[in-house]
């Protein structure tokens, strides 16, 4: 069976490639997770609306149509033409997919990278800058952050980054200390 990712791959490809030619990219970004999030709505009331049947609940037209006077002021062509292929293809479904692998492929283009930050303690603005700093010096390339708090860690952190974990917390150094002293 071909996976999700695979059917999604073209569609995301396209949509990145057409939003960098016309310096786009943030306005799609925005864009398909609206979408998503009309889509959400409207499977409320319509449950079915994400099976790929021939045998839709509502009018491809009609969903069309729902679709893009949900999204006012930025629908044009380019957005209807986008929506209109979801739609008559069956590929709303794909919507998920194809925002995680637009997501990637935007980060790869501006060389951004995700770093979850995980610290026992809230951070401050001005130390969470001031880290986002020192690390975009040291790795070169631009991060985005999400801070995740656990008190488990004790104190410290811990970084992750793309498949690179870098701990830095009391729990860990414990858990050495730990392993160091039960083998003497």
């Amino acid at each position: 069976m071909i996976d999700i990712s695979t059917i999604a791959r073209p569609y995301s490809k396209a949509l990145f490639n057409f939003a960098k030619d016309y310096k786009k990219i943030e306005f799609w970004n925005k864009l398909i997770t609206k979408i998503e999030k009309i889509i959400k709505k409207i499977s409320i009331k319509y449950p079915n609306i994400l099976i790929f049947s021939k045998y839709s609940v509502l009018p491809n037209v009609e969903l069309i149509k729902i679709i893009t006077n949900a999204l006012k002021k930025y629908s044009n062509n380019h957005v209807k033409n986008f929506v209109s292929i979801l739609v008559i293809k069956k590929r709303l479904f794909l919507l998920p997919e194809i925002i995680i692998q637009f997501n990637i492929m935007k980060n790869k283009y501006e060389n951004v990278n995700n770093i979850k930050i995980v610290s026992a303690y809230t951070l401050t603005n001005e130390q969470l800058s001031d880290l986002i700093f020192c690390l975009e010096k040291k790795f070169n390339f631009k991060l985005r952050a999400s801070v995740i708090i656990d008190k488990s860690l004790i104190g410290g952190l811990r970084l992750i980054i793309k498949d690179k974990v870098f701990d830095f917390s009391i729990y860990t150094k414990l858990k050495k200390l730990h392993s160091t002293l039960m083998i003497h």
